[in-house]
């Protein structure tokens, strides 16, 4: 259509977080309120599976005050589109987080870069499932590296802006 484009993060980065320890979180599952066909019986299996376990699904609840709960879970599930506060918020505060995978939200896994905490929503197993690799990708959601934290950044969504304004687009 000749409209120039350009891709705008949101301005969240890890350094907005406070991050505790693992050991110092609750064993509560937070979870998204999105609407899924198989949500109730996701969440009955993981309450069977864990009775120890608190699971807390998130509604009516001040930003401010997710934000503190967020911080304090050990995990998070979403139902909604993937790559969302529900994922994004509780990794950054050094939560662990799982999700179905969405191809439209998680752009930066469909390069390869694929963890199997991220479900896939047409049941295939691909092999990933297996306990040495899940573990090996909680490691990985863990370490400072991590691929979230770089397309997260608040450094690149003020570059990303100065671009912007400059007129030098993503996409021209």
């Amino acid at each position: 259509m000749g409209v120039p484009l350009h891709r705008l993060s949101c301005c969240i980065g890890s350094e907005d977080y406070l991050v505790s320890r693992y050991q110092e979180k609750q064993a509560l599952l937070i979870v998204s309120p999105d609407p899924r066909p198989l949500r109730e019986h996701v969440l009955d299996r993981i309450a069977q599976a864990c009775p120890a376990l608190t699971i807390r699904v998130i509604e009516n609840l001040p930003y401010d005050d997710y934000r503190k709960l967020a911080g304090s879970a050990k995990w998070s599930l979403t139902f909604g589109e993937g790559l969302d506060g529900y994922f994004i918020e509780p990794v950054l505060s050094g939560g662990v987080s799982f999700a179905v995978f969405n191809d439209r939200h998680f752009t930066f896994l469909a390069a390869g870069d694929g963890l199997s905490v991220v479900g896939r929503s047409d049941g295939k197993d691909d092999g990933r499932s297996r306990p040495s690799r899940r573990a090996r990708d909680v490691r990985a959601l863990l370490a400072p590296e991590l691929r979230l934290c770089s397309l997260y950044n608040t450094q690149r969504f003020r570059e990303n802006l100065r671009t912007f304004y400059r007129g030098y687009y993503t996409f021209p």
